[in-house]
């Protein structure tokens, strides 16, 4: 199973770059209204308008949303994203279990394309460390959004 992941998320060109601590942060804020089912948590990934103020360009908002209505909400600033808009959606404790393993105040993310039937596996590598950690995306309706 590990090399089904990381062989192509290896191959990832999109970057995600993310301050550790907001997204911790924002991570705390939301996980409680994901469902107890699938943990699901969405990263919407949005370039700002011509002539934002972000001085990245991108906001990052971090969504969750349970099986009742029940939705929560929290945005990440300096974010670096070079794609056009986009929605990740992973485990929440997965993600976390991923960040603890890198100390780096800014965290980079490596994306790929995605398939009509599978979402790109989420790559964080430390090349300071030389340390790699891969997650699988889950489906945007796993979050009701």
């Amino acid at each position: 199973m590990a090399a089904e992941l990381l062989r192509p998320a290896l191959s990832n060109t999109e970057a995600l770059i993310l301050p550790r601590a907001a997204l911790l942060e924002a991570i705390r804020q939301v996980r409680i209204t994901a469902d107890p089912t699938s943990c699901a948590i969405a990263l919407h990934l949005h370039p700002a308008p011509a002539g934002g103020t972000d001085g990245a360009g991108v906001r990052c908002r971090v969504t969750a949303r349970d099986r009742y209505g029940n939705a929560a909400a929290a945005d990440i600033t300096g974010v670096g994203w070079a794609g056009p808009a986009r929605t990740v959606v992973v485990n929440h404790a997965f993600l976390t279990d991923l960040i603890a393993g890198h100390r780096a105040a800014t965290l980079t993310f490596r994306l790929g394309p995605d398939t009509r039937t599978r979402p790109s596996a989420v790559l964080l590598r430390d090349d300071d460390t030389g340390r790699v950690g891969v997650i699988g995306q889950m489906r945007a309706d796993w979050v009701g959004q």
